[in-house]
């Protein structure tokens, strides 16, 4: 576990590297003192959004000194079509980024309010073997 008690807090809520060799796993804190344990192939609820999406990838930073994720990316689920949405790209890179903070760069990046940021059970409908998939050509 990564020793936050140097990080200049920035922001209410803070991800820090659950695992600093690897960097697949961060944890959460929430102003309340919750933490979440996050990692690639959650399910996850994001403030703003009604539906349940897959978090298919952590960004890392290329420098080892960072303490935590620079951000995540997720895939939304269509339900009603039993499929995952398409990838969406813009000039400035994958559209549903968001930024984790310490780390994140401000400017690159959607911004959320973390402590309405939860995990979740994936739908009921969910085709595994394609979240399989999915998971295996991201990074």
């Amino acid at each position: 576990m990564t020793n936050n008690s140097n990080i200049k807090k920035n922001n209410p809520w803070d991800a820090v590297w659950d695992d600093s060799d690897k960097k697949d796993s961060f944890i959460l804190h929430k102003t309340n003192g919750t933490t979440l344990h996050v990692k690639k192939g959650d399910w996850i609820k994001i403030p703003g959004r009604d539906d349940v999406v897959l978090l298919d990838s952590i960004v890392k930073p290329d420098t080892l000194s960072v303490t935590g994720p620079l951000g995540i990316t997720y895939l939304p689920w269509r339900y009603d079509e039993k499929r995952f949405a398409t990838f969406s790209w813009s000039i400035k890179g994958n559209s549903r980024f968001i930024i984790c903070y310490p780390s994140g760069r401000n400017h690159f990046g959607g911004h959320i309010d973390w402590d309405y940021f939860e995990l979740s059970n994936p739908p009921d409908n969910i085709n595994q073997e394609l979240v399989e998939e999915i998971l295996s050509n991201t990074t």
